[in-house]
């Protein structure tokens, strides 16, 4: 079996990107960023080189970054994270892609606070069970449309319109248990 050698250095950084170039006692050199290089290897970092036999120059490792710089992992054209559980932890977690996609068989979220802002939202669900103390609902134009049955219980209904209020059923019934009023300057009937 032969031996393969290599020469395994260690170096500064002084220009980042691909490839980078890196500073050593004896001069400096360009060197890739290997694939199990994680983090890439950005100006002031103290890293560590490996020379192959063909002469070849990789960064295996960002070994010390001063001042406590943010790291940049960056994971090429496609990447996967599996395991039986992973958690993301940070001060602030930000996503971002021109898409974004995900599949679960249940999805929990619980925040002290939602906003949402986005252009147009379609959602198709089997059902929707919702329990809020206040609910408020602001929009210019408004349509339901409901194939079966529609109910609204509550304590008391308030229905306004600037313009015409027009109810309208095959049949029509208004039933009170003490008092029915209808007032208005004229009233059509029939």
């Amino acid at each position: 079996m032969e031996l393969i050698e290599s020469v395994t250095r260690y170096g500064t950084v002084v220009r980042g990107g691909e490839p980078s170039l890196v500073k050593m006692d004896d001069g400096t050199v360009e060197a890739r960023r290997a694939v199990s290089c994680l983090v890439a290897p950005e100006p002031g970092d103290r890293v560590l080189l490996v020379t192959g036999p063909d002469g070849d120059i990789f960064t295996l490792a960002v070994l010390e970054r001063p001042g406590g710089r943010p790291l940049t992992i960056p994971l090429g054209a496609e990447a996967t994270l599996s395991g039986g559980a992973i958690t993301l932890k940070g001060e602030k977690l930000s996503l971002e892609g021109k898409e974004g996609e995900g599949t679960f068989g249940t999805f929990a979220l619980a925040v002290s606070r939602l906003s949402l802002v986005c252009g147009v939202v379609d959602a198709i669900v089997k059902g929707v069970n919702m329990v809020a103390d206040r609910l408020v609902q602001r929009s210019r134009e408004s349509l339901t449309t409901v194939e079966g049955h529609h109910q609204v219980e509550a304590g008391s209904v308030t229905l306004k319109a600037e313009g015409i209020l027009d109810l309208s059923g095959a049949d029509a019934q208004l039933t009170a248990t003490e008092v029915a009023r209808i007032d208005g300057e004229q009233i059509h009937i029939g």
